[in-house]
C-alpha cells in the first residue's frame, strides 16, 4: 500500500514556499463576469453556440467541440452575453472569447439531470459531454485519454505538486481523501485497469498519512499504491512521474500509454466524484455534470 521514496534521474531542487499548505480551501463568491476563451484545451477551438445579448444559465452548453480532440464549453455563471469577441491568450496567441454578465441568480440550465451509464462507451461520452479537461499546461481533453486504445495496466494518480508555491493538491488530499479514492477506483472498474499508484513528494505529510489511513479504512490496499517522491523539480511531469513509480520509460514523442499506464491529476479524481457520480447500483452509473 505505501512505497518508500523513489526518484527520477537529474531535475533540480527548489526552495519550497508553500505558506498556504495550512489553509482550508474556501468558496469564493462567483465574480461579477466571466471571459470564456473558445481555446480551452489542446486541440480544435470551439465554436460559440450562444450570441450577444442572449441569456444563458448554469451549466449551459455556450461552446461546441470541432473536433474528437476537443469538448464542449459550460457557462459557469447566469446572465447575458454582453460579447464575443477575439482576446489574448497567455501563449501571445488569440482566439474569439465569450463575456458573460453575472445576474446574481445562479440559475441552472433546465436540462440538467442525471447520466445513466451501463457501458464504457457511454461513460466516454458522458466524459466528453461534461467537458472536463486536465488542468495541465495543455488541458487534454479527459475523454481523448480514457479512450486510448493501448493496453493500460496502471493508472497513475499526480499529486507531486513539484511547483514552489502552489498547494491545491496537498489541500484536496487532506480534505477530500475518500472523494479522490472513489475516483480512483471508479476508473480502475470502468475502464478495467489493475492498479493505481499516488505519486506524492514527500514535504506534503499530512497528505500522504490522510489518504494512506483511508486507503486502509476503504480496504483498498490491493488496488491502490501511494508512493512518497522525493521534492524534485520537475516531479510532476508526465514522463517524470511514470518512471518515479513505474520504473517505465515512456519513448520520445510517445504517450503515457506506450507502456500501459494513464496519468490523471489529484483534482481530477476528486472532480469525478463531486461533479458526476451520485451512487452505482447494480453496475449503473448514473453521473451527474454540475
Amino acid at each position: 500500500m505505501f512505497a518508500s521514496l523513489r526518484k527520477f534521474s537529474g531535475g533540480t531542487l527548489v526552495t519550497h514556499k508553500k505558506r498556504t499548505a495550512q489553509v482550508p480551501t474556501k468558496t469564493i463568491e462567483p465574480p461579477a463576469s466571466v471571459l470564456l476563451p473558445l481555446q480551452q484545451h489542446i486541440g480544435a477551438v470551439c465554436k460559440a453556440t450562444v450570441k450577444a445579448k442572449e441569456l444563458v444559465t448554469v451549466g449551459q452548453v455556450i461552446a461546441t467541440g470541432t473536433g474528437y480532440v476537443s469538448t464542449p464549453i459550460h457557462a459557469p455563471i447566469s446572465g447575458k452575453v454582453k460579447s464575443i469577441k477575439p482576446t489574448l491568450l497567455a501563449n501571445g496567441q488569440s482566439c474569439e472569447a465569450i463575456l458573460i454578465e453575472n445576474d446574481g441568480l445562479n440559475t441552472p440550465h433546465p436540462a440538467l439531470a442525471p447520466v445513466r451509464i451501463t457501458s464504457k462507451d457511454e461513460l466516454l461520452q458522458a466524459a466528453c459531454d461534461s467537458g472536463v479537461v486536465g488542468i495541465g499546461g495543455a488541458g487534454f481533453p479527459l475523454h481523448v485519454k480514457l479512450a486510448t486504445k493501448d493496453a493500460i495496466d496502471t493508472l497513475i494518480i499526480n499529486g507531486a505538486e513539484c511547483e514552489p508555491f502552489i498547494t491545491s493538491d496537498n489541500r484536496e488530499a487532506v480534505e477530500e481523501p475518500q472523494r479522490i479514492l472513489r475516483g480512483i477506483v471508479t476508473l480502475l472498474d470502468w475502464l478495467e485497469i489493475s492498479r493505481s499508484i499516488i505519486g506524492i513528494e514527500s514535504n506534503k505529510p499530512e497528505a500522504i498519512a490522510t489518504l494512506a489511513a483511508q486507503i486502509q479504512a476503504l480496504e483498498l490496499t490491493d488496488r491502490i499504491t501511494l508512493q512518497s517522491l522525493p521534492p524534485r523539480y520537475p516531479q510532476g511531469a508526465e514522463k517524470m512521474l511514470i518512471f518515479a513509480t513505474t520504473k517505465r520509460r515512456v519513448p520520445t514523442g510517445g504517450l503515457p500509454s506506450a507502456v500501459g499506464c494513464l496519468v490523471l491529476n489529484i483534482d481530477m479524481e476528486k472532480l469525478l466524484r463531486v461533479f458526476w457520480i451520485v451512487t452505482s447500483v447494480n453496475n449503473i452509473l448514473i453521473l451527474r455534470y454540475f
